[in-house]
């Protein structure tokens, strides 16, 4: 095999290798903060209903919670039912209730849905948002492919310009 040949493919096998390696780690990073943001999420959702929950067994049956706002935190803080302020894990969460908390209602976020996914809203956003990071990601990796390629290419022609083609 020439000189030329054997850094031609060389350059390919590695600018391969690169985009491989680069493609796998920008969808590990993505993927995991939205998952990890949507966990947090669900484990805020999992707290506000358990202190409802909670609030509910305490109160008489006039006085229970049947629905969720935001507004009822400061509450359910004063009355010690929540440690902490729910401190969201996105600036677009909002916590709502759909349906009667006391029968078969639930909390769930605006953005993230809820946690069974009855909703199906965060598949909607995270859809959108995935199609959008790999038509980036494609293109990152396309101009790296041609710059290293094209790279490639005219270093053979120059070793081969200069006469540096053959095995000896």
């Amino acid at each position: 095999m020439k000189q030329v040949e054997k850094i031609i493919v060389s350059s390919v096998i590695t600018v391969l290798a690169i985009w491989s390696v680069n493609d796998t780690q920008s969808h590990m990073h993505f993927r995991g903060s939205s998952t990890s943001k949507q966990q947090a999420c669900f484990s805020n959702i999992t707290t506000l209903t358990n202190a409802m929950f909670e609030y509910n067994m305490d109160c008489s049956k006039d006085k229970m919670l049947n629905s969720y706002n935001e507004r009822l935190n400061k509450m359910l803080l004063d009355k010690k039912y929540l440690k902490n302020e729910i401190v969201k894990s996105n600036s677009k969460c909002e916590y709502v209730s759909e349906g009667d908390i006391l029968d078969d209602g639930f909390i769930y976020c605006k953005f993230h849905g809820d946690i069974n996914n009855t909703l199906n809203i965060w598949s909607r956003e995270k859809a959108k948002a995935e199609i959008r990071g790999d038509n980036n990601l494609f293109l990152i990796g396309l101009f790296t492919f041609l710059i290293t390629y094209g790279f490639s290419c005219i270093i053979s022609f120059i070793l081969g310009f200069l006469g540096i083609e053959k095995d000896e």
